[in-house]
């Protein structure tokens, strides 16, 4: 409506990557090759954003890494490529901190000043997910590219999360 105003931004820039992997092609009968790779990901990150909602400001930071693994077995035929694939995190974690400053009015016609904070955690391991995927390839020399990928079935893990601080404070303005 007409006296909402709100503003959001977030960003989510990756300060670190890493995406080692080793190839294996082997020609089988004519023009088809069994395609294989086994690699591992990771990334550091620092997510951050802030809302401002009529009279109040919220502060969003959340740095982050991950570090998994995969795996992928196919079949090609020069143009393409069709198979199975695997991918375990290992380990992720997360870090993340909000701050919020606003200003309300309660039933008693007062302005309150309120401010909270919360500083927490998320870590989750050995989650993962099992896919089919397709791609197409320029043979010389050989790159491609995927055009599909369709997940088989997902897994979550474990996951801790939770609260290293927190609070909330309020403070009447007027009377």
């Amino acid at each position: 409506d007409a006296s909402t105003f709100q503003v959001n931004m977030s960003e989510h820039p990756k300060v670190l990557n890493i995406d080692k992997s080793v190839q294996l092609s082997i020609p089988i009968v004519g023009p088809f090759t069994f395609e294989g790779s086994v690699g591992v990901r990771g990334y550091a990150g620092l997510d951050y954003g802030f809302t401002v909602d009529k009279l109040n400001l919220t502060l969003r930071v959340y740095p982050n890494a991950q570090i998994s693994g995969y795996a992928e077995a196919g079949i090609g035929l020069g143009i393409g490529e069709v198979g199975v694939g695997a991918e375990l995190t290992f380990l992720s974690v997360g870090f993340p901190m909000n701050g919020v400053i606003g200003v309300v009015a309660n039933s008693e016609d007062q302005v309150v000043l309120v401010t909270a904070y919360n500083l927490g955690y998320r870590i989750q391991e050995l989650n993962g997910r099992l896919y089919l995927y397709a791609d197409v390839c320029w043979p010389f020399p050989k790159v491609c590219a995927r055009v599909a990928e369709v997940n088989i079935f997902n897994w979550d893990g474990f996951v801790q999360s939770g609260a290293f601080a927190q609070g909330i404070n309020f403070e009447p303005i007027t009377r």
